[in-house]
């Protein structure tokens, strides 16, 4: 009896965890502590996925693809693009097209 009720307990947390991430608009952002982790980890997945890389291969030129889209910290490369850091990690159309722009280059 006890272990359901922890189960549930657990289960109901996570779900309100989820739940409240997803209100505050966590889904569509990037952290700025994070955004050199989601830089990486996207860049890996599209030089994977698109250029046969694998493990923790990365492309440069989509890194540099990505950065001049908008996912740096980098006040001259942000500026031609009419963001400040960490607003634009708050921009999912900026995000999105920065990955959009990498995934299409061949």
């Amino acid at each position: 009896m006890f272990l359901w009720l922890a189960v549930a307990i657990v289960c109901i947390s996570l779900i309100s965890a989820f739940r409240l991430g997803v209100d505050r608009g966590f889904r569509d952002t990037i952290g700025s502590g994070n955004w050199g982790r989601i830089l990486f980890g996207v860049d890996t997945a599209i030089t994977q996925k698109d250029h046969g890389g694998y493990g923790y291969a990365l492309s440069t030129v989509i890194e540099t693809v990505l950065t001049y889209g908008g996912l740096t910290d980098d006040p001259k490369i942000l500026a031609p693009l009419g963001v400040q850091f960490p607003g634009n990690l708050r921009d999912p159309a900026l995000i999105n097209a920065a990955i959009e722009k990498a995934a299409r280059l061949r």
